[in-house]
């Protein structure tokens, strides 16, 4: 699998590089259910799909090494994509399935920005910014399926279909203060806050597995932390607002006739 990064040293503390790279994953083997029937219409089998990543970035210090910033550009394009989706047999009904198929060429766009600053000798604040700008896959209006009229069955995708488990935007900030001089030791204080943006968290959508948002929360921390002759205290508030926020909607279940959908709620605060 080929991999290939070039850096150069604009000056002593800006840097410019770029990486190409590939990777793949392996093909596997789907349930098959409703095999009297003729099975499902998607193949039983998926093929391996690959991948091919481009990376632009800068890498940079200011004000001696007390101010970093570094940001990257990546496009990402997967060919023969596999994605877990609603085999459209159901329609003719076969039993209910979820498999995993080759869907189509995806392509995902989008930056990260990272800085980071120290204000005096005890105070630092850093932020980390992800966008995402394209999520989609190239998506088939219709799959083969010599059981009905015509040989194809609707797919239920949309030419251009928004990617699952990409949020659009997600962000992370901190401030530190250390040297806080308490009972004849140091302390140090943070306060912590991050953002999940909006995802979806399926390929398709329907009446047995609707597709859903997720994300859309924001949590924030604060920890405390004391070292005194060789040892270390530290006092955490974990999600101050105690953000009931959503990180994964699970559909897959049939769940509109069994009730077995879930949602993975954040932890509470503690």
């Amino acid at each position: 699998i080929p991999k290939v990064g070039l850096e150069w040293s604009l000056t002593n503390d800006v840097m410019v590089y770029g990486i190409y790279s590939e990777g793949y994953r392996v093909g596997g083997t789907n349930r098959g259910r409703g095999m009297g029937k003729g099975g499902p219409t998607l193949p039983v089998v998926y093929d391996s799909d690959t991948l091919k990543n481009v990376e632009l970035g800068v890498k940079s210090q200011f004000m001696d090494g007390r101010l970093q910033v570094n940001a990257v550009y990546y496009s990402m394009n997967w060919e023969n994509m596999q994605l877990e989706v609603v085999d459209p047999s159901t329609n003719l009904g076969i039993p209910w399935q979820m498999v995993v198929a080759n869907v189509g060429d995806a392509e995902v766009t989008g930056y990260d920005i990272d800085m980071k600053a120290a204000i005096g000798n005890n105070i630092e604040v850093g932020y980390n910014r992800t966008v995402i700008n394209d999520a989609d896959v190239k998506a088939p209006a219709f799959f083969e399926e010599p059981r009905v009229p015509g040989g194809q069955i609707a797919s239920g995708l949309d030419p251009s279909q928004a990617l699952p488990m990409f949020a659009d935007v997600s962000y992370s900030l901190y401030v530190q203060i250390a040297g806080i001089k308490l009972f004849g030791g140091e302390s140090s204080l943070r306060f912590q806050h991050s953002y999940v943006g909006t995802s979806l968290n399926q390929l398709t959508d329907g009446f047995t597995s609707p597709r859903l948002s997720q994300g859309d929360y924001a949590i924030s921390d604060a920890i405390f932390s004391m070292d005194m002759d060789g040892w270390r205290a530290q006092l955490y508030i974990k999600n101050i607002g105690d953000e009931r926020g959503i990180s994964y909607e699970d559909t897959q279940h049939f769940d509109q006739l069994w009730g077995d959908a879930s949602s993975n709620v954040i932890r509470p605060r503690s």
